[in-house]
């Protein structure tokens, strides 16, 4: 008898391939938090650069989700949620930590900017409450550092003449009334009597150094910017030249010489003492009788009168705090780099290195562009130390050849 055996199942059954799970749809789920506030993100630094809403936006979308699909390919092992979960998280989040980076400081308002307009439809009061409470959020677990604070643009200078100005006559005092009895200390007015006339008077001044002080006559010369002093005339206070001295070239009778640079503890006129003074080593200008020449970068920190009939020199203080540049520049180099952002943004690192032993504050540096100028202001720099600080220019601003120099600095007074 004959038969047809049919093969049945081999006894295994085979094993039915399920759908996605719960949490393979959670991950996805969970990870339109990032991926959402990626685009949002994208979507405000859009908006801030003036782009149309629908370019921004379509931008945005590329940007957020052609990556997010090229990932998930390589990764899927099982349900396709899940991969394209773990790529939402992946490439969301990097998204969100180089927002930063690129736009510093710009984190919080573009998330804002960028949920206010998609939450837009739901109203305007729907729309301000996702967009607070969603740059809150990102701004609270993204790390972001503040932008650079943005250097102020200087005025320019204006060229008119002054004109002449009346000034009132100080009240008469009676010739019987009593001399007020001199005062012991500084007050900010000096009388001093000088020697010879014209282009030559000699006052005494005293010198101070680390140490000691010493006092010369010297040669008020209203047309020199620096003091100098003799080679022996500082060997009298026990300063020695350093060797990387600045060093400036000065014109005197018999020429141009070249003068190093060495900084006093301070120069005294009568009670009137002048912290920290910059003053060229130069015997050439060291003749007649004096030890150097009394310059501008001490006597321009006084109003000066003449008279002639007394021989004497009336000293009036400008005040404690003001610019001492014609001191200061000679000890302060600058270096500065400018980097230029696809965006437009300039930011510029200024670094400004003293090279005196005395702490130099109140620096104002000036940042010239083809066009416009800008200011920076640098904290306290040290004694033979260096300071750095970052401003950020205008968009749009034409700085692609510009220079940097110094506008103001004093020495820094221990209070």
């Amino acid at each position: 008898m004959s038969g047809v055996i049919r093969s049945g199942d081999d006894g295994s059954s085979r094993r039915r391939s399920k759908g996605p799970g719960l949490g393979s749809w959670g991950l996805l789920l969970s990870s339109l938090l990032p991926v959402g506030f990626a685009l949002a993100a994208l979507l405000g630094v859009g908006l801030a650069r003036n782009l149309p809403s629908q370019g921004a936006l379509l931008a945005a979308l590329l940007v957020v989700a052609l990556p997010i699909l090229g990932l998930a390919s390589p990764i899927r092992r099982g349900p396709a949620p899940a991969a394209l979960g773990v790529a939402g998280w992946i490439w969301g989040t990097a998204l969100l930590l180089c927002v930063p980076l690129y736009f510093p400081g710009e984190l919080g308002t573009s998330v804002e900017d960028g949920l206010t307009w998609i939450a837009a439809p739901a109203g305007d009061d729907m729309a301000v409450a996702v967009a607070d409470a969603g740059a809150a959020l990102v701004t609270l677990v993204v790390p972001s550092d503040p932008p650079p604070p943005e250097a102020s643009e200087m005025a320019l200078e204006d060229d008119a003449p002054r004109e002449p100005r009346s000034v009132p006559i100080a009240e008469a005092v009676p010739l019987d009334e009593a001399a007020e009895a001199e005062p012991e200390g500084p007050t900010g007015r000096v009388v001093l009597p000088y020697e010879g006339g014209g282009r030559s008077m000699r006052v005494p001044v005293t010198f101070l150094g680390p140490s000691d002080q010493v006092t010369h006559t010297m040669l008020f010369d209203t047309g020199a910017t620096l003091t100098t002093l003799s080679v022996e005339g500082l060997a009298e206070l026990g300063l020695n030249v350093p060797s990387d001295a600045p060093v400036v070239t000065l014109q005197t009778a018999n020429g141009q010489v070249d003068a190093p640079l060495v900084l006093m503890d301070g120069v005294s006129l009568g009670v009137e003492e002048i912290p920290w003074a910059t003053v060229a080593v130069c015997d050439a200008c060291a003749e007649g009788g004096v030890a150097g020449l009394l310059g501008l970068n001490v006597t321009g920190l006084f109003q000066i009168a003449l008279d002639h009939e007394e021989r004497e020199i009336d000293m009036t203080s400008r005040g404690t705090v003001i610019d001492r540049y014609s001191d200061v520049v000679h000890w302060i180099e600058l270096d500065s780099t400018a980097k230029v952002w696809t965006d437009g943004r300039i930011e510029v690192d200024v670094t400004a290195q003293n090279l005196a032993r005395a702490d130099i504050e109140a620096l104002s540096i000036e940042v010239a562009c083809s066009s416009r100028s800008f200011a920076v202001s640098l904290d306290t720099v040290p004694g033979n130390a260096s300071r750095t600080t970052q401003v950020s220019l205008p968009r749009g601003t034409d700085c692609r050849e510009y220079r940097v120099m110094l506008r103001e600095g004093r020495w820094a007074v221990p209070r």
